[in-house]
C-alpha cells in the first residue's frame, strides 16, 4: 500500500503488481475527469440520486474486477442495487448475520421497490 500526497490531503492507494503499476494520481485524475465531465451532463440525476436510492433490481455479482454489472446490463446509476463478492456465493438463511445475507436482507426491508 502506498500513501500518495495529493492536494493538500493523503490519499490510500492499493495497486497489484502488474506488467503496468497502477498509479494513484491515475484514480484521482479520472474522478476529477468524471466531476468536470460526466457530473455536469446528469447533474439532475445524481442530485435525485444523492437524497435517496430506488432501485428495482438486486443484481448479485462477482467481485471479479471485469466485469461491471450496470455496463453489461445497460442500467443507467441507481438502477441496480449491486452485491459483490467472490465467486458469487449467497449463503443459505442462517441466524449468524454475514456481509451478503445482511445486504440482501438491507435490499428486500429497506430498499421497497426490489
Amino acid at each position: 500500500m502506498r500513501l500518495l500526497p495529493y492536494d493538500n490531503r493523503r490519499v490510500v492507494c492499493l495497486s497489484f503488481q502488474r506488467q503496468t503499476e497502477v498509479n494513484g494520481e491515475e484514480i484521482i485524475d479520472g474522478f476529477l475527469k468524471f466531476q468536470r465531465e460526466a457530473f455536469p451532463k446528469r447533474e439532475a440525476l445524481f442530485k435525485q440520486l444523492a437524497t435517496q436510492q430506488s432501485p428495482r433490481t438486486l443484481f448479485i455479482s462477482c467481485s471479479d474486477s471485469r466485469l461491471v454489472p450496470e455496463l453489461v446490463t445497460q442500467r443507467e446509476p441507481g438502477d441496480l442495487f449491486v452485491i459483490r463478492n467472490a465467486g458469487n456465493i449467497v449463503p443459505s438463511y442462517g441466524p449468524e448475520p454475514g456481509g451478503v445475507s445482511a445486504s440482501v436482507e438491507y435490499a428486500v426491508a429497506a430498499l421497497r421497490g426490489i
